[in-house]
């Protein structure tokens, strides 16, 4: 897993990006506390992943990691 980034933040939406060597799930784990207790996913399989994240608070600090599975079940988290 690499380049994890946080892109297209505004007041109440942002998008979660990052990538793997393999098509595996896409699942963003947001919140205002650690260890985040929402969730956001995208539908299949991606190499490049991009998740949205809205309902965002303005002015608030988020923390934020990502999740991917491939086929074989093998799970990376950043």
């Amino acid at each position: 897993m690499t380049q994890v980034a946080a892109s297209g933040v505004d007041d109440d939406q942002a998008t979660i990006t990052w990538a793997t060597n393999e098509g595996s799930t896409s699942i963003v784990r947001y919140g205002q506390v650690k260890p985040p207790t929402q969730t956001a996913s995208a539908i299949g399989l991606a190499a490049m992943h991009a998740v949205p994240v809205a309902a965002l608070q303005a002015c608030t600090v988020y923390w934020f990691s990502v999740e991917s599975q491939d086929p074989a079940g093998n799970v990376v988290v950043d």
